[in-house]
């Protein structure tokens, strides 16, 4: 029994080894020159608490997070996948004109806390917590209303 313990606890050891290889702290100008574009352009008054570089099933990806609990996730390319913003709203410019009009049409007042696209469609989470899914052409596909 206890080698069996012992085995758990070393597999375990090596697993989190191994996961502390793929996560790297960066600095601003190790980012990718799109990303620093985009953090310079929506997010200058904003001061960052932590940059990293991680290796995950579908490449690398950059996470920045705000000292105002705001954060943004990067592609390899430095392309905006994900935009969180708790203190403040994702800004207007960073989330395509036609999912901005459909929100603003038809939940007035409400405000996009949460954006994430992918390869398939952009997920919004709005401020009175409800999910809307688009497909990549932007028509809705899906609404759901958080409890």
């Amino acid at each position: 029994m206890k080698k069996i313990i012992f085995a758990a606890i070393a597999l375990m050891a090596m697993t989190f080894t191994a996961c502390d290889d793929k996560v790297k702290i960066l600095q601003y100008d190790e980012l990718p020159a799109l990303a620093q574009q985009t953090i310079s352009e929506y997010f200058a008054d904003e001061q960052i608490s932590v940059i990293q570089k991680e290796y995950d099933d579908w490449g690398k990806k950059y996470t920045v997070l705000f000292v105002s609990a705001n954060g943004i996730e990067f592609n390899k390319k430095g392309e905006w996948r994900e935009i969180t913003c708790r203190a403040t709203k994702v800004p207007d410019g960073l989330v395509p004109v036609q999912i901005r009009e459909y929100v603003e049409k038809t939940y007035p007042g409400t405000l996009i806390w949460k954006i994430n696209k992918d390869t398939r469609d952009y997920e919004v989470e709005l401020n009175n917590f409800i999910e809307l899914k688009f497909d990549l052409n932007f028509n809705i596909i899906d609404i759901e209303q958080e409890d």
